[in-house]
This record gives C-alpha cells, sequence and structure tokens, in this order.
C-alpha cells in the first residue's frame, strides 16, 4: 500500500509544490483536502491588483469555502485576475486558483510567515460592488471596493487519497 507522507503545517511539500497549509473539509459532498500555498517567487509577480469591475457580481463566486469553483467562476466572466492565477505554475503544477475567504483565513491562521505583511484578496466576492480580504497584518477580514488594489496569492488543493 502506498502512504503518502505528509510534511508538517508551514513546510515546504515539493512533490505538492509549495507549503502545506492544513486539511480543509471539503463542502458539498466534495472531498477533504490539503490546501498548498504557492511559493512567493510563483505569484508575487501579480503585484497588486483589483479584483474585478466595481458594480459587477459575478455569478458563482461567492463562495466562503471553495477557492476553486470561484476562480472557475470569475476565469469564465473573464476577470483578468483570476485568469492570471490561474496560468501560473508552481513546481510543475498548473492547477492553481485564487483560494477563499475561508482558505485565506487558514493560511493566515496556520502559517502567516509564508505571506508578507499586508492586504490579500479572496476570490469570495460579497456583492457587485465588494470582495472579502485578509489582513496579515492584525488578522482581520472585511470587505473593500472591487476597483481597489490589493496583493493576491495563489494555491492549489490536494485530495488525500482514501486508505478505505
Amino acid at each position: 500500500m502506498n502512504t503518502v507522507k505528509i510534511p508538517a503545517v508551514g513546510q515546504h511539500w515539493p512533490e505538492q509544490g509549495g507549503f502545506r497549509i492544513g486539511s480543509m473539509r471539503g463542502i458539498d459532498g466534495q472531498p477533504d483536502y490539503e490546501l498548498i500555498l504557492s511559493p512567493s517567487e510563483v505569484h508575487e509577480g501579480l503585484g497588486n491588483v483589483a479584483w474585478g469591475k466595481y458594480g459587477q457580481k459575478v455569478v458563482n463566486a461567492d463562495h466562503e469555502n471553495d477557492g476553486l469553483a470561484n476562480t472557475l467562476a470569475l476565469v469564465a466572466a473573464g476577470n483578468e485576475t483570476a485568469i492570471a492565477i490561474q496560468t501560473l505554475a508552481s513546481e510543475g503544477h498548473q492547477d492553481l486558483y485564487w483560494p477563499s475567504r475561508a482558505e485565506l483565513a487558514v493560511i493566515r491562521a496556520n502559517a502567516p510567515e509564508l505571506l508578507d505583511k499586508g492586504w490579500y484578496w479572496s476570490s469570495t466576492q460579497y456583492g457587485s460592488g465588494t470582495a472579502w480580504y485578509q489582513s496579515f497584518d492584525d488578522g482581520s477580514s472585511d470587505i473593500n471596493s472591487k476597483g481597489s488594489t490589493l496583493r493576491v496569492c495563489a494555491v492549489r488543493r490536494f485530495i488525500i487519497p482514501s486508505t478505505i
């Protein structure tokens, strides 16, 4: 039987293309997964970006927990930031996405040292004019105008094979 060696939270996981952040619960019948943060050099080239167009509500981009679903909806709607994140690659992996509000909160809780201080957009919109962000200074989470420019990061997920 093959077993997967899982590193400690915050440690680099070469086989998965980044840093292990922790286990995430699958929602709506989706499997649980390990959240992997890409190394900063992968996403730092994106700089500060606007979330999207103020006044435009993107259908299915309001998932609190599912950044992958948000990213897919945003890409389908032509969101430049989501498209840029989806084109990134991390250590051979090309399935990166923009983390949700909950996924960013887990990064902040489990391994805040892996991202620069400041504010990061989540892929979770609040409405037509605002979206959620996460502070890596004081840990707060709030909404901001979609036209404001903040940092973004990229993550991927690794489904742990069942031993059953």
